[in-house]
């Protein structure tokens, strides 16, 4: 049988994007030094499981998922960062389609889960702000030179949607047919012959991300980051 590691556990920032917003997965916790205070999913490392084990197994109670994109953010080792106890953490990020995944609070110690915005946060147990901001500023990284935002959006997806993805995370807001006319012209997108459904506001054309395109992009060493190019101005 497993045996927990009472000194290292992992926190996972599991981040997806809902209503044209980005939003942070947190749960409530039960136990003593957190006890009723919103936090990051975590828990112990156990004994027979590497620490990206234990952040994907964490992911999987949640989500009943195994494939949900997961990246190790660093390391929060604080002598005092737990109260009476000595615990060092290591930090993941996820992305989660929030429509595809259905999220519940199955981790141990867990009374709720609820997804908040990450520009209205409420207060966090320990460190978790902290973990949390580490987190953010690696994903705003990646964004730029990988395709992680179409591991947030649904398979199809609208111009507009991908625009205010953009602009939740990096809280600026650009200018609309900069932004398009910079991500259609790389040409790892493919316009498809739909249109939105169910919506109040005109329909807009749908398209989907093509991985065979982006991948020869980057081996054509084009540079796929969008915000140089797109003007901005702050809101």
């Amino acid at each position: 049988m497993s045996r927990e590691l009472a000194n290292l556990s992992v926190d996972c920032s599991i981040f997806g994007f809902q209503d044209g917003s980005l939003k942070v997965l947190l749960i409530r916790r039960s136990n003593a030094y957190m006890r009723s205070q919103w936090a990051l999913p975590g828990h112990n490392i156990n004994d027979d499981e590497s620490a990206e084990e234990a952040a994907a197994r964490i992911l999987y109670e949640m989500s009943g998922v195994a494939d949900i994109y997961l990246d190790q953010v660093a390391s929060f080792s604080a002598v005092h960062r737990v109260p009476g106890y000595r615990i060092v953490t290591i930090a993941f990020l996820a992305l989660v389609d929030i429509k595809k995944h259905s999220i519940q609070p199955n981790v141990r110690e867990a009374e709720a889960a609820a997804w908040f915005e990450v520009s209205k946060l409420p207060k966090m147990a320990l460190d978790h702000m902290q973990i949390l901001t580490v987190a953010l500023s690696q994903l705003k990284r990646k964004f730029r030179f990988e395709p992680l935002g179409f591991e947030l959006l649904p398979e199809k997806f609208s111009l507009r949607e991908l625009q205010n993805l953009y602009e939740s995370l990096y809280w600026i807001r650009f200018d609309n047919r900069n932004f398009r006319k910079r991500i259609l012209k790389l040409g790892h997108l493919v316009s498809l012959d739909e249109k939105q459904q169910n919506v109040s506001h005109r329909r807009a054309t749908l398209y989907r991300f093509d991985p065979v395109a982006y991948q020869k992009l980057r081996q054509d060493g084009i540079n796929v980051d969008v915000l140089p190019a797109a003007y901005m101005h702050s809101e």
